[in-house]
């Protein structure tokens, strides 16, 4: 999290919290994870699989497919709900759901559980398997 700073007690959280809303964080983490994908690209070059990004508006799907057949290997979605973003697997099973908050600090966070995390935590949590995948 961001380094330990003192608010007052006139720090407007309601304004720290509607900037944290679920659709806002939905939304960066759609083009954080589009980079994410972009920056895979760069590196996977000359690998025999290919990650694809694929917006649908209220979800997003990134998938890992071969290059020679076309075979789906992985995929993990992201689903807005209606208080939550739901990530599933690639059979539509839950891995975690994320929902948006402001940590002690004021800062927009997401709980995963009962962790919080900040959005690159999220990121790392869902695509890591898929992105340095072995197999």
């Amino acid at each position: 999290m961001s380094e330990r700073r003192k608010k007052g007690d006139d720090f407007d959280w309601v304004e720290a919290r509607w900037n944290c809303s679920l659709t806002t964080v939905f939304e960066k983490l759609k083009a954080q994870v589009k980079s994410d994908v972009e920056r895979i690209h760069a590196k996977r070059r000359s690998q025999d699989n290919e990650i694809e990004f694929t917006n649908n508006g209220h979800n997003f799907v990134v998938s890992l497919s071969t290059i020679s057949t076309v075979h789906l290997v992985d995929a993990v979605g992201f689903t807005l709900k209606d208080n939550e973003i739901l990530v599933t697997d690639k059979r539509d099973q839950e891995l975690f759901r994320a929902i948006p908050s402001i940590d002690d600090d004021g800062d927009c966070i997401l709980k995963v559980a009962d962790k919080e995390c900040e959005l690159w935590q999220v990121r790392k949590k869902a695509l890591e398997r898929l992105f340095f995948r072995t197999t």
